[in-house]
């Protein structure tokens, strides 16, 4: 039986995430770790976490992350929160009552979902790895891109309870953006009519 915890605990999920031990698999990462994308393109990324306990404590509550990326390589444009298998598993039941959003700052995006399903329900049917959300940037100008994450000790991640999870494991990503092949093509046949004009 689904029970739905207001009232009380979600004020105190939001505040008493002090620090918390870490768990020893726990890993934050972006997945891929690598894209290749022509310019003026768009890349999807997912920022996901692993090593928390399948359906059993510990289970992830809430968080509060920001991706940090070269803004004049590549710009945010959406997010998409949930595992496109899994479903949204800080929101287990589907109801979409979740306080949760995405933001875009200089230099990166941040994103957070604070659960409203019961510490009990997260603990018994949470699964121990999936995507947190999915982040759809555009590929702005040349070059390579890091994505790297930004935690609050407290806040960035939460377990059932309202406890602080410190990951053991941030796994960093990248994205290299190049020259969309049509203005590769277009510069041949340019460096080819300035040779045809000049061999005449």
């Amino acid at each position: 039986m689904k029970r739905t915890v207001f009232g009380g605990l979600v004020p105190g999920v939001v505040l008493c995430m002090l620090a918390g031990p870490a768990i020893a698999d726990l890993t934050l990462s972006i997945v891929p770790a690598s894209q290749t994308v022509n310019v003026g393109e768009f890349v999807d990324v997912e920022v996901s976490i692993s090593g928390l306990s399948d359906f059993a404590a510990d289970s992830l509550g809430g968080f509060d992350i920001d991706v940090l990326v070269d803004g004049s390589i590549v710009a945010f444009d959406s997010a998409t929160f949930g595992d496109s298998v899994l479903g949204d598993q800080l929101d287990l039941f589907g109801f979409g009552f979740n306080p949760l959003g995405a933001s875009a700052f200089a230099g990166g995006v941040n994103i957070f979902e604070l659960s409203l399903d019961s510490p009990f329900d997260l603990e018994d049917f949470q699964v121990g790895a999936f995507t947190l959300a999915t982040l759809s940037f555009e590929a702005v100008d040349l070059g390579t891109s890091a994505l790297t994450f930004s935690l609050a000790p407290s806040t960035g991640l939460g377990d059932a309870w309202g406890g602080a999870l410190a990951p053991i494991t941030v796994e960093s990503g990248e994205i290299t953006v190049i020259p969309a092949p049509g203005a590769a093509l277009l510069g041949l046949i340019g460096l080819g009519m300035i040779r045809l004009v000049r061999a005449r």
